[in-house]
């Protein structure tokens, strides 16, 4: 299927099979595989995704969300129809994506249907299946867990590992939030704090780790 997206006047063409992929999404981040760089479309706003040979559009949860016919819609099959972005009752600065099911020609009631050919676009980032966990956000886990394990007796250890997994966990998050993202900002930043703490408590009081376990 091929989309034709119109962003101020300019038209965009994207052929989904050429992403040799089940599941393409589209919004304003950069790992996107369709970057729409407007104000009101969504980091990660939608998708497109296959199923029994159709393709569907998918609301990824965005704040404008996806319209058809002035309807918002969540989930719907995607050939042969138009669909639009834009930020409330503003026409005048909208995304229109138009879904061309044999890749060429007349899309049917389309608001942009007819349009002229401008050339494929090559597909700009293949980026993460939507039930894939990104490697970040297992290794801020992994790095989370270390943190809390070092905190105590290897506090410089654990502040390093805290400070990483936090990082991690961040960057994983901002690909793809998770539960695995999320449980290694927490697990990062409770080892974190506790290695500050005993660092601080060393520094303070002046022990060497055999005096602390002495004490």
């Amino acid at each position: 299927m091929l989309l034709r997206i119109c962003i101020d006047g300019i038209v965009y063409d994207y052929d989904l099979e050429a992403y040799g992929k089940n599941v393409i999404t589209f919004g304003r981040e950069a790992l996107c595989d369709i970057v729409i760089c407007k104000d009101y479309v969504s980091r990660r706003h939608g998708c497109f995704y296959i199923s029994n040979g159709t393709w569907y559009v998918q609301d990824l949860g965005s704040t404008n969300g996806i319209l058809m016919d002035n309807i918002r819609i969540n989930e719907m099959p995607a050939n042969g129809r138009t669909f639009v972005v834009r930020c409330g009752d503003n026409t005048m600065d909208q995304v229109a994506i138009n879904c061309i099911e044999d890749g060429r020609g007349y899309v049917p009631n389309g608001m942009y249907g007819g349009m002229p050919d401008y050339g494929y676009s090559t597909p700009y980032h293949n980026g993460n299946d939507n039930n894939v966990t990104p490697g970040a956000s297992v290794a801020g886990l992994v790095l989370g867990i270390l943190s809390c394990v070092f905190c105590c007796c290897l506090y410089s250890l654990g502040l390093l590992a805290g400070i990483a997994g936090l990082i991690c966990s961040i960057c994983g998050n901002k690909v793809r939030k998770t539960g695995v993202g999320t449980a290694g900002m927490v697990t990062s930043i409770v080892g974190t704090s506790i290695a500050f703490i005993v660092f601080m408590y060393y520094l303070i009081c002046g022990l060497t780790i055999y005096e602390f376990f002495n004490f």
